[in-house]
């Protein structure tokens, strides 16, 4: 038996020209091609969030085909491919198994619903899967800080503090009633008008909670204006906010009507119609009516891409939505993964 022997050198060269072969038996990142990223979105097309979620999908879709018609994220076009849960957590987890196993999602931005968005946060923990600027604003999505959710609006919390301290400081009022959805949002409200309160030695008129599918408000509004209050705070969806302010012009009753941030969208304005005059919110970013250049450039993008559709609270949100989510995938590289974004 004859053994050959083959220099050191020409070892060397065969395992570097091995080293250089790309190793074809490595997935690629799921949801990344050379030529598309493809991103998800979970938000209640139908059910009592329609409207907000049917608008948010816009503004967000507007920013990506700018992006996309500016020459994508370093060549690859932004895919949104989108899920309607009808605002039901169950579905929500369905819409998310659906788009992360069957359409391969990279990741997700933008989700519209708190107790939806919240039903996901251990999941996309436990998998892995970032989730940017979603429109959930309860404490559990939002606090402590997760590795993989990137909130940007301000939590429900921070947003009824912040009302707490303007109605007694600004306002000089201190007969305050509070009328929520009882559920994670609306609780997490109560936490943040109650320690607002506090701090100023006073205490709510009452609380008055309600059930999420709630659509009659003659009983809690009764049970809030026995108490007399100057000051009504609002935390719900969009709808029944303005069912809630029909119902308190209904009696007569003109209390200052405060709210989280979407209770001055102009479609829930004209909802309510007269009984929205006056109405105060905590803001998430300026209006969409606003003259800053920012601003200026959604309106026209979104003339550009849906032509004959309004500008709204909702689709400038999901504008900015978009915006974080296209610079996070620009900032992770050329090698786009998700624990680069």
């Amino acid at each position: 038996m004859k053994v050959h022997l083959m220099s050191l050198g020409k070892v060397l060269s065969m395992l570097m020209a091995l080293l250089l072969v790309p190793n074809l038996s490595v997935a690629a990142e799921p949801g990344v091609s050379p030529n598309s990223i493809k991103i998800g979105w979970i938000g209640g097309l139908s059910g009592p969030i329609a409207f907000v979620a049917q608008n948010g999908r816009i503004g967000m879709e507007t920013y990506f085909k700018y992006v996309n018609d500016s020459g994508g994220i370093k060549g690859r076009k932004i895919q949104l491919l989108s899920e309607d849960d009808g605002y039901q957590p169950v579905r929500t987890l369905a819409a998310y198994k659906k788009l992360k196993e069957r359409d391969d999602v990279f990741a997700f931005c933008g989700n519209m619903g708190t107790v939806t968005t919240a039903s996901l946060v251990s999941i996309l923990e436990e998998e892995k899967i970032p989730l940017v600027a979603p429109f959930g604003l309860s404490l559990s999505v939002t606090v402590p800080p997760k590795r993989y959710l990137f909130g940007i609006f301000a939590n429900y919390y921070d947003q009824m503090e912040m009302l707490g301290q303007y109605i007694v400081k600004s306002l000089k009022k201190t007969k305050i009633s509070y009328l929520y959805q009882n559920d994670e949002a609306g609780q997490d409200g109560l936490k943040g008008l109650t320690s607002a309160l506090e701090r100023e030695k006073l205490s709510l008129v009452q609380g008055v909670p309600f059930a999420t599918g709630t659509q009659d408000f003659s009983a809690p509004v009764l049970k809030a204006k026995g108490g007399d209050p100057e000051v009504v705070v609002l935390l719900t969806v969009p709808v029944n906010s303005a069912r809630i302010m029909k119902e308190i012009a209904k009696f007569g009753w003109k209390p200052l009507i405060l709210g989280h941030a979407p209770i001055v969208d102009e479609q829930l304005v004209e909802m309510a119609g007269d009984a929205a005059e006056g109405v105060r919110a905590a803001g998430l970013t300026v209006l969409h009516n606003s003259d800053t250049e920012v601003v200026k450039t959604y309106r026209e993008r979104l003339a550009k891409y849906f032509p004959g559709t309004r500008p709204t609270f909702w689709s400038l949100q999901a504008y900015v939505a978009g915006m974080v989510c296209a610079e996070g995938l620009k900032r992770a590289g050329e090698n786009l993964t998700r624990e680069g974004l």
